[in-house]
């Protein structure tokens, strides 16, 4: 190619964290999450897969990166505007933007490592000033501790039994008990307890239908680490089952 033909070339776009995320969505939003790889995405953007690592760390990190790009979409509450038509509004944003980019519909509340978009959109709902609670259960711990107080009375007590795997439900337990040292409100961990009777009565509902456990996958025993790493990455969408003996394991599609 002469100078001249080089000149008049289109350069290249510089390979940036934002150029990633926007051609990763662009690729989910056309084949679907399932369809999206490394290697894809690395030929999609005229890279090699090793350049894509300087601005996303792993498969998790560009997919935490890309439904938090998906949550800036979404319309936050103004000020001014009473909460429920703000709910309203913000639910309508919601709608469009999911219509969109129907590949993060079950994962923008199950993320481990939630974004700065994400965190924003929270706490503005939650503080948008609507009703307070006296109790508040978290049973995920993806809302900012001074996001989820807003939503409590003076008084108000936090049970929380979220915060991804283990290390974070440690890590948001200890934040909560020092909170809670300094001011009125609250914050409590959720101590699960298990007994013959409450057992028995929850399997009679399960066999009557009146309830249907949510099941993830079933896992063989020697497959633990396995099922430990997809819990931790955020990944689990129901309950993950560890089975013991010869059973066929099953996973969600």
């Amino acid at each position: 190619m002469t100078r001249s033909a080089m000149s008049r070339a289109e350069p290249r776009s510089r390979l940036s964290r934002e150029r990633v995320l926007r051609v990763a969505i662009a690729h989910a939003d056309g084949g679907g999450l399932e369809a999206l790889s490394m290697r894809r995405l690395a030929e999609e953007l005229g890279v090699a897969p090793m350049a894509l690592y300087r601005h996303v760390a792993n498969k998790d990190d560009l997919v935490d990166g890309m439904v938090d790009v998906v949550f800036s979409e979404v319309g936050l509450p103004s000020g001014g505007t009473d909460w429920r038509t703000a709910m309203r509004k913000r639910a309508i944003s919601l709608r469009d933007v999911l219509a969109r980019h129907r590949w993060a519909i079950g994962l923008m509340e199950s993320r481990r490592n939630p974004g700065p978009a994400n965190l924003r959109h929270h706490d503005a709902v939650i503080g948008q000033g609507g009703p307070r609670y006296d109790l508040i259960f978290d049973n995920v711990g993806n809302h900012s501790m001074s996001a989820t107080r807003r939503a409590l009375t003076a008084n108000g007590t936090l049970l929380s039994n979220g915060g991804g795997h283990s290390a974070g439900k440690l890590r948001r337990m200890i934040k909560t008990a020092i909170v809670s040292m300094f001011v009125r409100q609250q914050g409590k961990p959720s101590v699960k307890t298990q007994n013959a009777a409450d057992l028995r009565a929850l399997k009679e509902l399960v066999e009557a239908g009146k309830i249907t456990p949510v099941i993830d996958g079933t896992y063989d025993l020697r497959e633990t680490p396995e099922a430990i790493d997809h819990v931790a990455a955020g990944h689990a969408r129901g309950t993950v089952v560890i089975t013991v003996g010869d059973r066929p394991v099953a996973r969600v599609a």
